[in-house]
């Protein structure tokens, strides 16, 4: 069995997303926008991509003048956002690590204070 280019099918229309075909839903009201409203089916296919499923909210987004945004610029947006994330968490995880780093040095001086302190009092006993 060939394997399906997923790529090639969303640019279509004929997928969500590289990632993931079309659920039952979607791909009803997909059809349902096409014939409805006359649309190409990558035209309509942004247009359930950005939440648009029926005649009526077609409509509605047509009089707002609603734009939906193609699979090129969603994809490209959900890049950037993850890409992100990530710089969060590993910002988040670089402050952790200089924290937990601190915390360390803190304690290893007052164990070091304390050991010095503890050969003081313990070389002051010697002597008496």
């Amino acid at each position: 069995m060939a394997q399906q280019n997923l790529v090639k099918l969303a640019s279509q229309g004929r997928a969500y997303s590289p990632g993931r075909g079309w659920t039952a839903e979607e791909l009803d009201s997909l059809i349902a926008l096409e014939k409805d409203c006359n649309l190409a089916r990558d035209i309509a296919a942004d247009y359930i991509r950005n939440g648009i499923f029926t005649k009526e909210e077609y409509e509605a987004a047509q009089e707002a003048k609603f734009a939906p945004k193609p699979l090129d610029v969603m994809q490209a947006e959900a890049v950037v956002a993850h890409a992100e994330s990530v710089r969060k968490a590993l910002k988040l995880d670089a402050k952790k690590e200089a924290e937990a780093k601190a915390e360390a040095e803190k304690e290893a001086a007052e164990a070091k204070a304390k050991a010095e302190a503890d050969a003081k009092a313990a070389k002051e006993a010697a002597k008496k």
